[in-house]
């Protein structure tokens, strides 16, 4: 049986799966849907030319947002206001990004998927209230000074989170092919 915090994590995988797709399938003009939630992968996303799998990882502002959000979005979880004032936003955010982007990069668990579906999709669900697109050179800088041994599982990370400024969601290709090549065997 699941627990209200693993209900809380499937749903919000969902809803991040979805936003993507859509955003795929306008991109693309194709059709994919969600086949299958197996977890791992988080889906396996189905057309009608292609299949292949997603995975979702959060990256928060800092741990304390995250125990924040996750308390107030969880039944029966005494919420856990994050206190006030933040320091250095910016570098909060950029070292968590790394790090979780890292543990799924590295993560030697997802070559049996690679083997059956190819190279999958890795979401990042943005959670931090400051994030904008300016904020992509310095995550670029980040992400190209980090020692991270990239698998090769994924053919490219995606972005995906609440607009700051207006209502809706944008999803962002971040990093391609190339960009994630460029860390494996490292």
């Amino acid at each position: 049986m699941v627990n209200a915090r693993g209900l809380v994590k499937v749903a919000h995988e969902k809803a991040i799966v979805d936003i993507f797709l859509e955003e795929l399938n306008r991109r693309h003009r194709s059709t994919y849907v969600i086949a299958e939630q197996p977890d791992p992968p988080d889906a396996i996303i189905r057309s009608k030319r292609a299949c292949s799998w997603v995975e979702v990882t959060m990256a928060p502002l800092n741990k304390r947002f995250a125990a924040d959000i996750m308390s107030h979005a969880t039944l029966g979880e005494t919420p856990k206001p994050m206190e006030s004032g933040i320091v250095n936003p910016d570098a909060q955010f950029l070292d968590g990004l790394v790090e979780v982007i890292k543990k799924k990069l590295e993560k030697g668990s997802y070559s049996s998927l690679h083997e059956k579906y190819g190279s999958g999709y890795l979401l990042v669900s943005v959670q931090n209230p400051f994030f904008d697109l300016s904020l992509l050179p310095s995550m670029h800088e980040a992400w190209e000074q980090a020692p991270i041994r990239n698998l090769g599982y994924f053919r490219s990370v995606y972005l995906a989170g609440r607009r700051k400024w207006s209502n809706g969601y944008f999803v962002h290709r971040w990093l391609d092919s190339s960009r994630l090549a460029s860390k494996c065997g490292i």
